[in-house]
C-alpha cells in the first residue's frame, strides 16, 4: 500500500466513502460494498495482519515506521477516512432521502445491490452441490434475520452485555448482507447505544468499543483463514447472505405495530397506505441504477485489461 499510486489511494478513499454511506442505510452492510467493490479480501487480510502481539510492543515503543512497513495500516487509515467522510457529510442527506423520498431511494439501493450480487456471482461463484448448499445456508440465515421482529428497547443492561453487543455488531459489519446496526436493533441495544453516544456516557461507550475491538480482532482472523483456504465456499455463503438480506431494501414496505417490516407489491402498498406507489419512477430509477452498475463493471474490466497489458 505504501507504494500505491495517488490514483489507487483516491480509489480506496472513494470506496471507503461508499462503505460509510452503506452503513448509514438501515439493513445494508458496509461489508457488502467492500465485497462488491473488490477490496473485501484486502480489508480482511489487513485487519487480520494488524492485530499481532509484536505490534503492541512496537506501539508502546513508538516504532511507527516499523508498524507501517509490516502492516497495511495506511490502506485501513485511508478507508476509515472515507467512511468517516460519508458518516459526517452524507448522514443528513441520506436521512432526508429515506424520509422524504423513501420509495425512490430504496428502489435505487435495491437495484444496485441486486445487480451487484449477480455480477459477483457470475465472476466468482463456481456451481456445485456443495456451493449451492453453502449459498442456500447463507440465504436462509440472512432471509430469516430480515423477517425477525426487532426487540423492544431495553435498558442499557450489564456491562458484559454491552461488550457482547459490540462484538456481535462489528462482526456482522464485516459480513456482506448483514447490518451490524440492524442486529443491535434485534438485540434491543440500539436505542441505549445511540443514547450513550448522544449523552457521551464514557463507561458504556468504552465497553462497546472494547467489544467492537475484540470482535474485530477475532472475527477478522476467522474470515482471513476462510479467504485463504476456502475462498469459493466463503463467496458462496456471502452471496447467499446478500441475496437473503435483499428484502430489507425492498421499496414498498410498512412497519407493523411491533416494529417489524412488512413487504408489499406496489398496488397493494398503494391501496393499504393511500400513498402513491411511484411505480414508473421507481422502475426508471432501477433501470438507471442497473446501467450505472453495468457501466462500472465495463470500466473495471477495461482497466484490468490495460493493467495486464
Amino acid at each position: 500500500m505504501a507504494n500505491s499510486s495517488k490514483t489507487e489511494k483516491v480509489k480506496f478513499y472513494v470506496k471507503g466513502m461508499l462503505m460509510g454511506a452503506a452503513d448509514l442505510v438501515p439493513g445494508i452492510s458496509g461489508g457488502t460494498v467492500a465485497l462488491l467493490t473488490g477490496i473485501y479480501d484486502t480489508l480482511i487480510t489487513s485487519l487480520a495482519g494488524l492485530f499481532q502481539a509484536r505490534h503492541l510492543k512496537q506501539l508502546l515503543k513508538f516504532q511507527w515506521k516499523t508498524i507501517f512497513q509490516e502492516t497495511n495500516i495506511l490502506f485501513l487509515i485511508i478507508l476509515e477516512l472515507g467512511i468517516l467522510t460519508s458518516v459526517f457529510s452524507l448522514a443528513r442527506v441520506i436521512e432526508y432521502m429515506l424520509i422524504s423520498h423513501s420509495i425512490v431511494t430504496w428502489s435505487f439501493f435495491f437495484s444496485v445491490i441486486f445487480c451487484s450480487i449477480i455480477l459477483l456471482m457470475l465472476k466468482n461463484f463456481k456451481p456445485s452441490r456443495l456451493s449451492l448448499l453453502q449459498f442456500s445456508m447463507g440465504f436462509v440465515i440472512a432471509f430469516s434475520i430480515a423477517f425477525v421482529s426487532p426487540a423492544q428497547s431495553q435498558e442499557t443492561g450489564s456491562l458484559l452485555s454491552i461488550v457482547g453487543a459490540g462484538s456481535i455488531a462489528i462482526s456482522a459489519m464485516l459480513i456482506p448482507g448483514i447490518s451490524g446496526s440492524y442486529l443491535l436493533v434485534l438485540m434491543g441495544k440500539y436505542a441505549s447505544i445511540i443514547n450513550a453516544l448522544k449523552t457521551f456516557d464514557i463507561l458504556v461507550i468504552s465497553m462497546f468499543t472494547l467489544g467492537s475491538a475484540l470482535g474485530l480482532i477475532f472475527f477478522s482472523k476467522i474470515l482471513n483463514y476462510f479467504l485463504k483456504h476456502h475462498y469459493h465456499s466463503l463467496i458462496a455463503i456471502m452471496s447467499g447472505f446478500m441475496l437473503g438480506a435483499l428484502p430489507k431494501a425492498w421499496p414498498w414496505k410498512t412497519l407493523s405495530k411491533s416494529g417489524k417490516d412488512l413487504y408489499w407489491l406496489p398496488a397493494t402498498y398503494e391501496s393499504l397506505t393511500g400513498e402513491e406507489s411511484k411505480l414508473l419512477l421507481s422502475l426508471f430509477v432501477m433501470i438507471g441504477a442497473s446501467l450505472f452498475i453495468a457501466s462500472l463493471e465495463i470500466f473495471s474490466r477495461r482497466q484490468q485489461k490495460k493493467a495486464s497489458a
